[in-house]
């Protein structure tokens, strides 16, 4: 694992590696936003935009239904419609950093327990562990969500937990948490993992999965900048995790892998090259997910929570 130094702010293509999907509900999507670029372009918009705020969800494994079952369970109210799940794990080990918390926020489509790995080693290192799933995750309810809705869930959680010792944010998740950082979340660390530098880029790259024309996605932005109205600003640049790296005085370890073909590692790069004092540390071939299991990258963020001095690169 290394690090590269490189200014891609302007060349960086936000669409990545992302291709266009061939499941057959996707194929169908496409020529029906094909023909709505025609015939009813506002609605096709619509339309992408009430997909585009619609989270899937996924089948858990074995490790991660195991590590729920020994979580403590509790819920909150985010809405009438939406009851977040919470989770919390307690360290036994009260001689290393007994009372020290910190907080995982997973990505879009993702959930709680894809941490299974990082939790084991975090108990043993002495942490206490809060994690969540977002809304319309997991087990958490609700169809839809949104990054303003994960920033009140860890602000939810800061105020009934204290400041945490560090976050670590996997893709999305650590998009809403650079904007956390900036609108109420204190924490003294923060690790992203496979996280996407902009927040137009995820519309490109929705944009490229569906095969969506260029009057349907630029339908589709200004919807999802109406949901986003009482924000008063310019949303692409409020969400967009490189602007908020510059903004936030937390120290920052910013993990990429070099074969992610979901987010581009440049984005990566971006985000590192504008956050001040940040340590970037490239992998390959863990890809977008896999990098969350790699027992490399979860001890070099436990050693990088737990390291009182100053940042020091821990991978070679």
């Amino acid at each position: 694992m290394g690090s590269v130094e490189t200014n891609i702010d302007e060349a960086i293509t936000l669409k990545g590696n992302t291709k266009q999907s061939s499941h057959p509900i996707a194929k169908a999507l496409h020529l029906f936003f094909k023909l709505g670029d025609k015939l009813f372009v506002n609605k096709a918009g619509k339309i992408a935009s009430d997909l585009w705020f619609k989270p899937r969800k996924f089948k858990p494994s074995s490790a991660e239904i195991s590590i729920i079952k020994k979580a403590e369970h509790r819920t909150f109210k985010l809405s009438d419609d939406k009851t977040v799940k919470l989770y919390q794990w307690q360290t036994s080990n009260e001689s290393l950093l007994y009372d020290n918390t910190v907080l995982l926020v997973h990505g879009w489509e993702g959930r709680a327990s894809q941490f299974h790995e990082f939790v084991f080693k975090l108990l043993e290192a002495g942490y206490n562990v809060i994690s969540f799933d977002a809304p319309g995750h997991g087990l958490s309810s609700g169809k839809h969500t949104d990054i303003l809705e994960f920033h009140r869930v860890i602000v939810y959680l800061q105020n009934q937990f204290g400041r945490f010792a560090g976050v670590i944010a996997h893709s999305f998740g650590a998009i809403c948490t650079a904007y956390s950082i900036n609108n109420g979340l204190n924490t003294d660390k923060v690790v992203t993992i496979s996280t996407p530098s902009h927040f137009k880029g995820l519309v490109y790259k929705f944009q490229a999965i569906l095969g969506l024309t260029n009057r349907v996605t630029e339908s589709l932005s200004q919807h999802i900048e109406h949901r986003f109205v009482t924000q008063n600003t310019n949303i692409w640049n409020e969400f967009s995790t490189y602007m908020n790296a510059r903004k936030s005085s937390a120290k920052a370890m910013i993990i990429h892998d070099k074969n992610d073909k979901e987010v581009p590692y440049e984005e990566g790069v971006l985000i590192h090259e504008n956050w001040e004092g940040s340590e970037l540390q490239l992998t390959e071939g863990l890809g977008h997910k896999r990098i969350l299991t790699n027992p490399e990258v979860i001890n070099a963020v436990v050693h990088f929570l737990s390291d009182t001095q100053a940042l020091e690169t821990v991978l070679d």
